[in-house]
C-alpha cells in the first residue's frame, strides 16, 4: 500500500497487522531530501523536499520505536521503493 503523507503513514502503522507492508517513498529519498528535482517548479519544489523528510523520519520514528523494519528495493520505473513492514 502506497502512502503518500505522514497522516497516512501513521494511519497505516494503526490498522496494520504483522506483516503488513507500506511504500513510504518511490525514487531516490536521500536526492529528494537534499532537493528536488532541477525542472520541478519551486513552489512545489520545496514541497517536495519537506514531505520527503516528513515522511522519512515518521518511518524512522517508527523504526527506533521497534514498530516497523524499514527496507529498500531497486526497481526499474523509480529507482527505488521504501518500505516499511509492520513488526
Amino acid at each position: 500500500m502506497p502512502v503518500y503523507s505522514v497522516e497516512q503513514f501513521r494511519e497505516w502503522l494503526q490498522r496494520a497487522k504483522r506483516g503488513d507492508r507500506c511504500c513510504y517513498w518511490l525514487g531516490h529519498l536521500s536526492a529528494a531530501r537534499e532537493g528536488p528535482p532541477a525542472w520541478m517548479p519551486e513552489r512545489a519544489a520545496w514541497a517536495y523536499t519537506r514531505l520527503a523528510d516528513a515522511v522519512a523520519n515518521a518511518a524512522y520514528y517508527a523504526y527506533r520505536a521497534g514498530l516497523v523494519t524499514l527496507a529498500q528495493r531497486r526497481t526499474k520505473m523509480f529507482g527505488y521503493q521504501y518500505l516499511a513492514e509492520k513488526k
